[in-house]
Order: C-alpha cells, then structure tokens, then sequence
C-alpha cells in the first residue's frame, strides 16, 4: 500500500520531550521533584527502621554490637546509593 500524502517525522525519545513550551518543561520539573521526594522520603524511612532494629538488637544482646554496627552502616550506605538511583531516575524522567 502507498503512502499519500506527507510522511510524519520520526520522533525519538519519550512523549515529553515533543511538547513545546515553557509549561511542559516546569511540568517535567515538578513530577521529577515529587518523584525525587518520594525517594528521599523511602530512604529515610529504610535506615530510620534499620537504625532502630540496630539499637535494639544491640540492647538485647551487647556482646554483638560490633557486627551489628558493620552490618547497619552496610545497609544505610545501600539504602543511600537507592535513593540517588531514585535521584537519576527522577533527573531522566
């Protein structure tokens, strides 16, 4: 079958990136604030649980408070590199 007429051109990249003007931008601004907020707000509730399972891990039994504080500062630098994926992730969208 031929096409007639004008051909529509390729658009590469997402939906978003098409829109024209000031207004879709600050749109892509605010949903990667909110997103990234979102992250921030996950991590923090991620090491504030892992720092109280700690604390009270440590109080039942001190003789282990030296693993435990390995294996929680461990867990916070994981739950930190999460959340500044979550900050890339917000930075691309």
């Amino acid at each position: 079958m031929a096409l007639r007429g004008r051909r529509k051109p390729a658009v590469i990249g997402n939906a978003s990136s098409v829109r024209k003007g000031r207004t879709a931008l600050k749109e892509e601004i605010v949903t990667g604030n909110i997103g990234y907020g979102l992250c921030v707000i996950g991590a923090a509730f991620g090491i504030g649980l892992a720092a109280y399972a700690a604390a009270t891990s440590m109080a039942r039994q001190p003789e282990v408070q030296g693993r435990l504080f390995t294996v929680f500062i461990l867990a916070s630098a994981f739950v930190e590199a999460l959340a500044l994926i979550g900050f890339v992730v917000a930075l691309m969208g």
